[in-house]
């Protein structure tokens, strides 16, 4: 749950979400996405730092250049079938009305 919910924090920011939908497309370095954002590098550097803590996003050098790019999806993957075992009144208001089995199916009571 608590990898799942790193992630969910992680793309809590919009700046966050561009520099996830920019790396769908090709990795790139810091200066490019600065670019693209129009933000500091500092900005960018720390956006990065995030979304590397979360498993979204890792790096390779190559030479003075680091391009990041995104990974595979893994750690969301095992983050989200964590928290589809937990009841949906635990997870959050938005859900209370239901229950979250293990395969993530959503079954609904009450009203």
């Amino acid at each position: 749950m608590k990898r799942f919910t790193e992630v969910m924090k992680a793309l809590s920011d919009p700046n966050r979400v561009k520099i996830v939908k920019i790396l769908q497309h090709r990795s790139m370095c810091v200066c490019e996405l600065r670019e693209a954002l129009q933000v500091s590098q500092p900005t960018v550097s720390k956006h990065l730092k995030i979304l590397e803590r979360a498993g979204l996003v890792d790096y390779k050098k190559d030479g003075l250049w680091v391009d990041y790019f995104l990974t595979d999806g893994s750690t969301f993957v095992t983050g989200w079938k964590q928290m589809m075992r937990f009841p949906a009144w635990w997870i959050g208001s938005r859900l209370s009305t239901g229950w979250i089995s293990a395969n993530g199916s959503l079954f609904f009571f009450g009203v």
